[in-house]
């Protein structure tokens, strides 16, 4: 008698769960791909590999560049508007490290 109350249970509780729709809205968080494992060793390594490289070549550098070229913008604004006297050439001895960087 319990054993088929708690099927009945776990049944309701499945189709609710199995009602529920699975579409999305459109969106960017539709269209990120679904959480999943690599069982496969290879797999594994080839998808850290790829996540090493997106950080590494594209995310760093491009936040350091938006950094950088913030500082300079305040540093530019701070001397225009601030110390009354902007110098080109000062700017550019300040800004060829900040950009070797």
């Amino acid at each position: 008698m319990l054993a088929d109350a708690c099927d009945e249970a776990s049944l309701s509780f499945r189709d609710e769960v199995n009602s529920v729709p699975t579409t999305h809205a459109p969106g960017p968080m539709s269209e990120a791909p679904a959480c999943e494992f690599a069982l496969d060793a290879h797999d594994a390594h080839r998808h850290q590999a790829q996540g090493a490289y997106q950080l590494n070549v594209i995310q760093t550098p491009l936040l350091r560049l938006i950094g950088y070229s913030l500082l300079l913008g305040l540093a530019w604004v701070h001397n225009q508007f601030i110390f009354q006297a902007f110098a080109w050439i000062d700017f550019v001895q300040m800004a060829t490290p900040v950009c070797a960087v």
